[in-house]
């Protein structure tokens, strides 16, 4: 339901709610088991139903952000007037400038790809095989946030394209075979919990330097950690 609305935002221009329905997304993500478990009504049913709701709000979600911003950056709005995603969309006059605009829209293809593969695995319960979908909003989210923020890349950098390679890596990294850790920590000692922490400690300098242009930043990290542990592991 989060996420429903959370497509409506976009096209209603109420977009400063979207990561606010976002988090409440993820929060419902994570307590979803949890909830399960207390009330022991746990069944083959649930990893369903959290896969489809997953396909929405943390697979169309992200890849209709990416064409909001890769519209923006576009046909960006003079400076007296506000922009309107929808409005906007409608000046698409073209099939290839239309292809170009919603280019990011396999990041949903690529999710629900990834939530299928997921579902049938047997040997993801310890941890993920590729980018987690959660984690690939997360990463969007953190652009999204930024955008809002005013927070400038450098103006040399062509951001629709940038957008649409970002599309492209995250697509891949969704579908990859790289070991990633669950967020969850297994007790507390150290050494099963090892890259858990390391990832909560740089995370955490991350937020306190950058603050919200930290949330890419902290995926980044993330992806980066899990591909020191594959090397160790091999090693």
């Amino acid at each position: 339901m989060f996420g429903c609305i959370a497509v409506l935002c976009f096209f209603l221009d109420y977009v400063v709610y979207i990561p606010f329905l976002t988090a409440l997304s993820l929060l419902a993500d994570f307590l979803d088991g949890l909830a399960a478990r207390a009330l022991n009504v746990s069944s083959p049913i649930g990893k369903e139903l959290d896969s489809l709701a997953d396909a929405v709000s943390f697979g169309v979600v992200p890849a209709i952000a990416l064409v909001y911003l890769i519209t923006y950056y576009t046909y960006p709005p003079s400076v007296d007037l506000e922009f309107n995603f929808a409005e906007t969309l409608n000046r698409i006059d073209s099939i290839s400038e239309g292809f170009l605009i919603l280019f990011p829209l396999i990041l949903a293809l690529f999710s629900v790809l990834r939530l299928a593969k997921f579902n049938i695995s047997t040997d993801q319960t310890s941890e993920f095989k590729g980018l987690a979908t959660p984690a690939s909003t997360i990463f969007v989210m953190g652009l999204f946030i930024a955008h809002f923020k005013g927070i400038k890349l450098n103006s040399s950098i062509d951001l629709g394209w940038m957008l649409r390679l970002i599309a492209i890596i995250l697509s891949g990294l969704l579908l990859s075979n790289i070991p990633m850790f669950s967020f969850k920590l297994k007790g507390f000692a150290l050494k099963e919990n090892k890259w858990q922490y390391i990832f909560i400690a740089i995370s955490l300098i991350l937020v306190a330097g950058f603050q919200w242009a930290s949330i890419p930043l902290i995926i980044i990290c993330y992806i980066l950690l899990n591909i020191a542990r594959t090397f160790e592991k091999r090693s």
